[in-house]
């Protein structure tokens, strides 16, 4: 059995050939739209990848650049830990904001994948 189309379906509904060119001309330019939006995510989420990389790297630079020079007593060792651990976390939120932003990226590419089967 022949597989009908997102756009065989609606012609067959329509009577005017006018509506018919109308809804042709609005499937090219859905299916042209659907491609360049996926186009956009995929590089969105290139671009988050490599962002992804350099926090892991700010992270890992965070954690191993300790200044010694402020370990002089107890009292400068205390103030210097709160801001060493305050540099820590927020080099790990970017880190949790990125990686939730790249599943967001691969879950709008997926959605624009199955609507570009859907409207085939």
């Amino acid at each position: 059995m022949k597989k009908v189309t997102f756009i065989e379906k609606v012609l067959a509904f329509l009577k005017g050939d006018d509506e018919k060119v109308k809804v042709e001309r609005f499937h090219k330019r859905l299916v042209k739209n659907l491609l360049n939006s996926n186009k956009v995510n995929r590089d969105e989420l290139e671009t988050l990848q490599e962002k992804l990389i350099d926090a892991k790297e700010a992270l890992e630079t965070t954690i191993a650049e300790v200044d010694v020079t402020r370990l002089n007593n107890s009292e400068s060792i205390d103030a210097y830990a709160v801001e060493y651990i305050a540099g820590i976390v927020k080099a790990q939120g970017k880190i949790a904001k990125l990686e939730d932003a790249i599943v967001d990226a691969e879950e709008a590419i997926a959605l624009v994948d199955h609507m570009s089967v859907i409207f085939e």
